[in-house]
């Protein structure tokens, strides 16, 4: 949008506001093919679960902000845009383990089911660094 000085307030991609204004002269227009756009951005309300894959790759139960719950999807770290929901899940994996000291976190699984959650069968483990093998 244009201020009354006529600077813009420009958004990124997420929709957030850019933390300043722009003058006419640092803005170049450009013409986009809208069909062209391909990645979309989803926001995540919240992380409910993980599993790891056979080749080792954790998949995370993303639930979508503004979706229903038949849209929950599992996806890798890799399309995440911010690290926030993962560190926000390992956060609340962490604090039910202690709640309940269960290091393995069958409890936390017990206690995410009673949320209401639908679970898949998975490890609730925090995963931990894989070791180097020294040459």
């Amino acid at each position: 949008r244009r201020t009354m000085a006529g600077n813009y307030i420009l958004k990124d991609e997420t929709n957030e506001l850019l933390h300043r204004e722009y003058t006419p002269s640092e803005l170049k227009l450009v013409n986009i093919d809208e069909t062209a756009i391909e990645d979309e951005i989803f926001e995540v309300e919240e992380i409910r679960d993980h599993r790891t894959r056979a080749d080792g790759v954790i998949e995370y139960l993303v639930k979508w902000s503004g979706y229903e719950d038949r849209y929950n999807d599992y996806i890798t770290e890799d399309l995440f845009s911010t690290p926030v929901p993962i560190q926000t899940y390992w956060a609340k994996v962490r604090r039910l383990q202690q709640e309940h000291g269960n290091s393995k976190g069958k409890s936390t699984s017990r206690q995410l089911d009673r949320r209401g959650y639908k679970r898949q069968p998975s490890d609730m483990s925090v995963p931990q660094p894989k070791k180097r093998k020294s040459a």
